[in-house]
Formats: structure tokens, C-alpha cells, sequence
């Protein structure tokens, strides 16, 4: 392998890690990613985004490798995802800009400039998430895009939950035709990915491991970890990668 790919959301962007509530260019090589991909000797590309959804990831990632492939051999790529919240969502604003939705955001600084219109989608969507059911049954679909798009070109990849873990859900309304139920073989399928790590267990979900023993508020940071955290989280990362690959 020559190439380690990133993507996720501030926890994998390295957001904070420097100055707190800032992006600084010294955030990344500290990031756990720039660590990482330093302990396994590969170039690092990492496209995280603060904010970001399941799907963006999803969607940013295919893309992405897609052009990387045009210069690198399958071998010769590792992708590792740090998959988001299940409630996030893009808002796109008369077809130009972009609006990144997750609760709370609508008491952020940057909020009192939205379009109205823009305010109206935030709470249409705070009132779909549904976190017993329909998100949950999106993110599976959206891993399963990932997983077999990424096993079809040969990818080696790695998967870890950085904000919550992945529970079965009650039910599956777009089944409502038929029985209204949720696709257990899918769940499974998902829970038994061997490179995909403990998806269904909130001991290993990035922040709560690293919460035990490091403040995410530490010296005024927003819910973001500092440097020695993501030392430990690349540690642990490496350590599990190298069982599996």
C-alpha cells in the first residue's frame, strides 16, 4: 500500500486539535489520521469535514477513489472511514450552496444568516430524525454502498463509528407495502464486517473509548480532543488494522 484515504467528519478532520474552535494547517499531521498513516509508512489524503453526514462521506469517498484510481493501483490504496452521527443531513440551497444540518445547529453563531427557507428544512429536518428507526436503517444502506463499492475495486478498507454505535432498529416504514420490517441480514452483515470495528458496541465508538481518559473540552475546545487522545486512538487504530490486514 502507498496511499492512506480519510474521511469523516471534525473527529477524523482533526478539528481543534491546535487552537481551540479553529482550523489550523498543524491540525492534520496530529490528527490520529496523520499519525496513523505516519506509523504505516503511506502518503495521507484526508478529506474529512466537519458537520459532515453518512452520506457525504459515502458519496465524497467513491468519488474521490474513483480519480485515485486513475493513478494508483486498487493494492496500493487503504481506505479508513470514521463514520459520522446517523441524524446528520445536507441541505442544498437553490441548487449553489451547501448547508451542513446537524441538531443543535440551528443555535450556532452562523445560523442568524440562513435563508428562511433554509430554517424551514432545519426543522422538517429535526422532526424526520428518528433515531430508533429510519436512520438507522439509512446508514446500513449507505455502509453497504460504501463496502461493496470499495470491495468491488479491490480496496482494502477500515471502518470505525466516531460519534455512536450501531443498534438494530424497531422497524422499517418504507417496507410498509409489505410487513413494515427492518432487513436483519443486512444488520448482520454489517455487524460481522471484520473491518469494520465492533460496529454494534459503544465501547469502542471514538469518543466514548477516548472520553475515559481525555477531556473533549479540555483548554476551551468544543467536544473536540487534543493531541495526546488522537496519539492513542492511532495507536489503537494501527493495533487493530494489523490484525486484520
Amino acid at each position: 500500500m502507498k496511499l492512506m484515504y480519510v474521511n469523516g467528519c471534525s473527529h477524523s478532520s482533526g478539528f481543534e486539535i491546535t487552537v481551540p474552535g479553529k482550523v489550523s494547517a498543524e491540525d492534520l499531521p496530529n490528527s490520529w489520521s496523520g499519525q496513523l498513516s505516519m506509523m504505516m509508512s503511506l502518503n495521507h489524503l484526508n478529506e474529512a469535514v466537519p458537520g459532515q453526514s453518512n452520506w457525504s462521506i459515502y458519496s465524497n469517498t467513491v468519488y474521490s477513489v474513483g480519480k485515485l484510481l486513475k493513478e494508483y493501483a486498487p493494492e496500493d490504496i487503504f481506505v479508513v472511514i470514521g463514520w459520522s452521527s446517523f441524524d446528520r443531513y445536507e441541505y442544498i440551497h437553490e441548487f449553489k450552496k451547501l448547508y451542513r444540518l446537524t441538531p443543535g445547529s440551528i443555535d450556532t453563531p452562523g445560523a442568524s444568516t440562513w435563508p428562511e427557507v433554509v430554517k424551514d428544512a432545519y426543522k422538517l429536518f429535526v422532526l424526520g430524525c428518528d433515531y430508533n428507526s429510519h436512520s438507522l436503517n439509512n446508514f446500513a444502506l449507505t455502509y453497504q454502498a460504501l463496502s461493496c463499492f470499495l470491495k468491488l475495486k479491490n480496496i482494502k478498507y477500515f471502518f470505525f463509528n466516531a460519534i455512536q454505535n450501531v443498534r438494530y432498529p424497531e422497524q422499517n416504514l418504507l417496507h410498509s407495502l409489505q410487513d413494515s420490517q427492518w432487513d436483519k441480514e443486512l444488520f448482520d452483515c454489517l455487524r460481522n464486517d471484520p473491518n469494520y470495528l465492533h460496529p454494534f458496541d459503544e465501547d469502542f465508538v471514538y469518543i466514548n473509548y477516548l472520553a475515559k481518559k481525555y477531556d473533549r473540552d479540555e483548554g476551551g475546545r468544543s467536544r473536540h480532543f487534543a493531541k495526546p487522545a488522537h496519539t492513542e486512538w492511532a495507536q489503537f487504530l494501527h493495533e487493530k488494522i494489523q490484525e486484520r490486514l
